[in-house]
């Protein structure tokens, strides 16, 4: 389990400390009945706008060392480690472990290593093989750093060659669009909906008036919180 995951789990742990295990699982929808729900002519919409990106890449010149800055790369966010705790209950100590060496590591040469990334990147070999020899890191040093930790070829070597290289721009278009708020089901002439029948409004229920109708219902039947039978 990673320190990120083992954190999460026992703060969750912390704050529901209290809950019995046989809390879970338990039903509290017993008084729930299941209800057909029609939807009403014609269909109702409301207008919103659709909104997307739109990327292109321009290719750039390589002209100056790349520096990856590798001497001060914090590795350790990379370590496998494994967190064992006697108990759940609070207070406990805990034992670290560095189990980097259950992890399964590529061990690249310099040679696979510009392989990999240019058929990564589809790039030329002899460009990759420029590039890395050229950083201020030099290529030794790369090549190290990424067989200790795989992650270091994804996270740092690859987007820093990428945006050498390339600058991606971003155009932000909209579009007003009409969205249907209930469709008609495909399989059936009605949705079933189970609800706790307090929780349940029809349209005819409390005497609406045609014109609060007409505003309102999309559907013969609205129900509360619902589960799709």
């Amino acid at each position: 389990m990673s320190k990120e995951n083992y954190d999460t789990l026992d703060d969750e742990l912390r704050k529901n400390y209290n809950m019995e295990i046989s809390d879970f699982g338990k039903s509290q929808n017993t008084n729930k009945k299941v209800y057909k729900v029609r939807v009403l002519p014609p269909p109702r919409s409301i207008k919103m706008k659709r909104l997307w990106h739109e990327y292109s890449l321009i290719e750039k010149e390589y002209s100056v060392p790349i520096d990856f800055h590798l001497a001060e790369l914090d590795e350790s966010k990379y370590e496998a480690k494994m967190y064992e705790k006697g108990s759940l209950r609070l207070g406990l100590s805990e034992k670290e472990t560095n189990i980097d060496s259950m992890k399964e590591q590529e061990q690249f040469s310099e040679f696979s290593l510009t392989a990999e990334i240019s058929r990564y990147m589809n790039i030329s070999c002899l460009t990759i093989a420029k590039i890395l020899r050229e950083s201020v890191d030099g290529s030794d040093n790369i090549v190290a750093a990424v067989n200790r930790h795989n992650e270091v070829l994804e996270d740092v070597i690859i987007p820093e060659i990428f945006h050498t290289l390339y600058e991606v721009k971003s155009t932000q278009k909209s579009e007003d669009v009409d969205m249907v708020l209930l469709r008609e089901p495909k399989d059936s002439g009605y949705y079933e909906f189970s609800a706790n029948d307090e929780l349940v409004i029809t349209k005819g229920h409390n005497n609406f008036t045609p014109k609060e109708e007409a505003k309102s219902f999309h559907a013969d039947t609205y129900c509360d919180i619902v589960n799709i039978g």
